[in-house]
């Protein structure tokens, strides 16, 4: 019955009932996708949020690197972060920065833009939707640092990433980084491959694998990397990495 009234109303000439139909599935796919995105929005509002709690002493000890360095320049730093997300890096950046963020997901600029307005000190110079693999709106040689928390991980060509780090940074510019690295318990680790897939999609493209291996093969001048464990508690992201890279 109810396909017979649903027929009944589409008009009769075929071309205009195969243009009503088209624009109906582009419209529930258009739709459809905004809800993904403001699902992942909400995602990342949850989850940066407990990570940041989690991870905060060490990431206290990771950013003490831009404080020394802001120090050594005796000026506003420009600073890049890669991966802007809801704004929580904020409070740990040194005071006077001029921070630009990068981050594909424009739906959350506004979340980033209220977290930076609440931080002191901090001017968020610009805020730009792209992604990691392609700063080419970036001159060379732009920032002081370049910073990415939780990021790596969502980068689909690590390498072409780090390449493009080093090209916007100046000579003797930092690059930060924390993320989460395969485990080193085998079975772990052949859960981490069998469900990429399935985290892929639902965790705004977050991939298992190994980020430092890529960062020392980059081409930095200096490379100091650590490993270590218990700051998340999910079993699957418990293994985590973090580091400074010099130009």
């Amino acid at each position: 019955m109810l396909p017979q009234l649903l027929k009944s109303l589409l008009p009769q000439q075929p071309l205009v009932r195969v243009a009503l139909l088209a624009s109906s599935g582009a419209a529930a796919l258009l739709v459809g996708r905004k809800l993904y995105l403001w699902g992942q929005v909400l995602m990342l509002t949850i989850l940066c949020g407990k990570a940041d709690r989690a991870l905060y002493k060490r990431k206290r000890l990771l950013f003490q690197r831009l404080l020394d360095r802001a120090e050594e320049l005796g000026r506003p730093m420009e600073i890049l972060e890669l991966g802007s997300g809801t704004g929580v890096n904020f409070k740990y950046l040194p005071s006077g920065a001029r921070l630009t963020a990068l981050d594909p997901l424009s739906e959350a600029r506004g979340i980033f833009t209220r977290a930076a307005s609440k931080e002191a000190g901090i001017t968020l110079a610009a805020c730009v939707t792209g992604f990691a693999e392609d700063m080419s709106c970036f001159p060379d040689e732009s920032f002081d640092a370049v910073f990415c928390t939780l990021t790596m991980c969502t980068v689909w060509d690590l390498d072409r990433m780090l390449k493009e780090v080093r090209r916007v940074l100046r000579p003797g510019g930092l690059f930060l980084f924390m993320d989460h690295t395969l485990s080193d318990r085998p079975l772990v680790r052949a859960v981490q491959y069998a469900v990429t897939p399935l985290w892929y999609f639902f965790g705004h493209g977050c991939h298992f694998r190994l980020p430092q291996r890529h960062v020392t093969k980059a081409g930095f001048s200096k490379c100091e990397i650590s490993e270590f464990d218990g700051a998340l508690k999910t079993t699957l992201l418990r293994r985590m990495v973090d580091g400074c890279a010099t130009k």
